[in-house]
Parts: structure tokens; C-alpha cells; sequence
């Protein structure tokens, strides 16, 4: 009602106009429903762009698999991972995962012991 009251003395022009079905108050809610379409289409958009994003990092991740894989490659390293050799895991990216999974614990546990 305040809003209403404070329209009317700021805008009275307006404030008329609306009672005649006219004027930019009354454009803006006989045109809300575009208007939220607009905006949800540009939220969907925005989401789709996120979310192909998201997918480029994940194959991102997937190949630096594969190219640590390359890099170490059988016979050159052999590292024990939680007491398994390479060959025991089957697939090299797999052995590549596991001793990237267990740097990066045992970097966390010497940071927080």
C-alpha cells in the first residue's frame, strides 16, 4: 500500500496511466510472463554451457590419465602401489590412478600430522 502511495506522488502521470490499463508499470505486468521466459532460457543456456564445460574437464582429466600412462611406461618405472606391481592391475591407466591417488595421500597426511 506504502509502494502504491509513494508511486502515485513520485509518478503521478503514471500512476493515471496505470488506472487506463497503460503506461510502463502496467507494459511491465502485462508482459511478465515473456519476460520470465526470456530469463529462464538465458538460466538454461548459461546451465548448458556449464555443463558441456564440466564435460570437456572430465575427458581433460581422462586423457592426462593416458598420457601419465604413456609417460610411464612398463619397465621404465616400476613402482609398488599398496604392495601390487603394475601388472597386477588391470589396466595401466588404473596403475597410473592408484599411484596418483596415493601421492596425493600421503602428501595430505604428512600436511596434517
Amino acid at each position: 500500500m506504502l509502494a502504491l502511495i509513494i508511486y502515485k506522488n513520485i509518478f503521478p502521470k503514471d500512476f493515471i496511466e496505470l488506472q487506463l490499463n497503460k503506461g510502463l508499470v502496467f507494459e511491465i505486468f502485462e508482459n511478465r510472463d515473456s519476460y520470465i521466459k526470456e530469463r529462464k532460457s538465458k538460466i538454461e543456456l548459461r546451465i548448458q554451457e556449464l555443463q558441456d564445460s564440466i564435460e570437456i574437464i572430465k575427458e581433460f582429466l581422462k586423457d592426462l590419465d593416458e598420457l601419465d600412462t604413456l609417460y610411464l611406461t612398463s619397465g621404465q618405472y616400476n613402482y609398488a602401489v599398496g604392495g601390487r606391481f603394475d601388472d597386477s592391475f588391470n589396466t595401466r591407466v588404473e596403475y597410473i590412478k592408484e599411484i596418483k591417488k596415493t601421492y596425493i595421500d600421503s602428501e595430505l597426511t604428512w600436511l596434517f600430522s
